[in-house]
């Protein structure tokens, strides 16, 4: 009997080793999680990223406190502040609202929008500020930086001046299809994005963008027919097109805004001169760098062709400054 009661004790001690050892496993890697999941597929779950970022807060000011070795009033550790409060950078309001964030999520039972952070709604439109808020999710409102300070709601710039300043018409190092590309300049003070804006020929060639473009006052931006560098004799292009091919002796660029009104029009014949001296194949046609506006680029005479060498061998300027095009 005795026998029997003591591996009776024995047993049930191995059984509360096994769960104590169970527990301390769970704690450990519970904490290993915390550390390292930063960023990863785990951390997809809103409820686990705010659990972790509250935890890191936890570690950032437990590390003061030990890296100090100082104790200010009332037990504080850290540098000496005010009784009572914490010594750190993190505010009691931020800390605060990632506490008020997981008590939503939990009774919302998780069918809350995903986002902690104002950088998780990051919709990268330089026309919106982008916040996260506790109870709705993600936020966006026009800052006024677009447009002259209107975005219209949706971060498409309605307004801007956007022009042709190189179009590469007629390449050589590979075939139209493959090569062809133009350039246009934001000649204006604002940001532009050419999400819905198009452009066309004077005959059926038309094309929108959908997507967000995003062309910074006083930059370039290259659109290409075929994205792909490999193939279209190294261009590195903005963004590409379809449904708009460019003629080899005479055809348009035009340039609309969402609104359909006329940003900018170039429309070039090289049959006929001033336009037939740059005939040239694998040689771009280039605005004067002095003449970026709307009104000098539609006199061929201040037009002239690319010289510069790009990667494919053909010649021309793609997303970079033009050259002067002297006289004769």
């Amino acid at each position: 009997m005795k026998s029997i009661k003591k591996s009776g004790g024995v047993f049930m001690k191995r059984i509360l080793a096994i769960v104590l050892v169970g527990l301390v496993v769970v704690l450990v890697s519970t904490s290993v999680l915390a550390a390292t999941t930063a960023g990863s597929t785990w951390l997809k779950n809103p409820f686990m990223r705010l659990w972790n970022a509250i935890h890191g807060l936890q570690g950032q000011i437990t590390g003061m406190a030990v890296s100090s070795g100082v104790s200010g009033p009332q037990g504080e550790p850290g540098p000496q502040g005010p009784a009572g409060e914490c010594s750190c950078d993190f505010s009691a309001t931020e800390f605060q609202s990632l506490v008020a964030r997981v008590d939503a999520l939990e009774q919302g039972g998780g069918a809350l929008p995903d986002c902690i952070f104002d950088s998780d709604c990051d919709d990268n439109n330089p026309c919106t500020d982008d916040a996260c808020d506790p109870e709705v999710g993600c936020v966006y409102s026009d800052n006024g930086l677009c447009n002259g300070g209107t975005s219209n709601g949706t971060g498409v710039n309605s307004d801007g001046e956007m022009i042709v300043t190189e179009i590469m018409y007629n390449p050589n190092a590979v075939s139209d299809t493959s090569g062809e590309w133009f350039e246009i300049y934001n000649s204006g003070e604002s940001v532009v994005n050419l999400n819905g804006w198009s452009i066309k020929d004077q005959a059926t060639d038309h094309y929108t963008f959908s997507e967000n473009i995003i062309i910074q006052a006083g930059d370039y931006v290259v659109l290409c027919k075929n994205t792909d560098s490999a193939l279209n004799g190294g261009i590195v292009c903005d963004a590409g097109y379809s449904g708009f091919t460019l003629g080899n002796t005479a055809d348009a660029v035009i340039i609309t805004r969402p609104d359909a009104s006329l940003s900018d029009e170039v429309a070039y014949d090289v049959s006929a001169e001033p336009w037939k001296s740059m005939n040239k194949a694998g040689y771009s046609l280039q605005l004067d760098s002095g003449k970026y506006n709307s009104a000098d680029n539609d006199d061929g005479a201040n037009w002239c062709n690319g010289l510069e060498s790009t990667p494919g061998g053909d010649f021309g300027t793609p997303g970079g400054i033009n050259s002067e095009c002297t006289a004769g």
